[in-house]
């Protein structure tokens, strides 16, 4: 977890409001949500620039389709089609990448008796932990570039007004996710799930 600056002014406004107490400590969480939006992000960029190399194929496709007619037309529509596919993969990253900018960083901001949850370009809501309803989850991750699997934590946090969150981490981090079950008052007895089983619970309850 990455840890953020003192809360802004209107999340202690909020904490204030909901009589939270003393501010513990702030946290940015699952900042590795944006990090696949922004792999795609970069993916755009690169696919936009290597679509220039299909340019000199599409040119020599046109100068010899009269003497060449198969062969240059062939040429001619293997361009175009890598063009526009190109441009369509481009659109959509860039639009992937501009919306984790909109959106904003999420941030956990701990008080003595409850907490602030914000994206720091979005909204802000304040809540007990009386109040809040927690289910701690356990899953085995692994990946190409470390294919030993290692255990992740996830902590599932279900709010008053109806909105949900999910607080991802590493075994490392396990502690704020331990942390957060026990002030909600729920028991540290973790539920494992399959690695598909957790994107979907993650999925159903992003907090915008």
């Amino acid at each position: 977890m990455a840890k953020a600056n003192v809360p802004a002014p209107r999340v202690t406004s909020a904490a204030e409001t909901e009589r939270l107490g003393e501010w513990t400590c702030t946290d940015e969480i699952n900042y590795s949500d944006s990090d696949w939006t922004m792999s795609i992000f970069l993916g755009g960029l690169i696919a936009f620039g290597s679509a220039w190399i299909y340019v000199p194929l599409g040119i020599g496709g046109w100068l010899v389709r009269s003497s060449h007619p198969v062969i240059g037309w062939t040429m001619f529509a293997i361009a175009i089609t890598m063009a526009v596919f190109a441009a369509l993969f481009m659109y959509v990253s860039v639009q992937a990448g501009l919306e984790v900018r909109r959106r904003g960083k999420l941030l956990l901001h701990e008080f003595a008796d409850g907490l602030v949850i914000e994206r720091d370009r979005g909204r802000a809501m304040a809540a007990r932990y009386v109040d809040i309803t927690a289910e701690l989850f356990q899953f085995e991750n692994s990946s190409d570039n470390h294919p030993t699997p290692w255990t992740e934590w996830v902590v599932l946090l279900a709010f008053p007004d109806g909105s949900s969150a999910t607080v991802q981490g590493t075994s490392e981090s396990q502690v704020l996710q331990r942390r957060l079950a026990q002030r909600c008052g729920a028991p540290l007895t973790r539920n494992v799930l399959t690695v598909g089983e957790i994107a979907e619970l993650r999925d159903k309850n992003q907090w915008e």
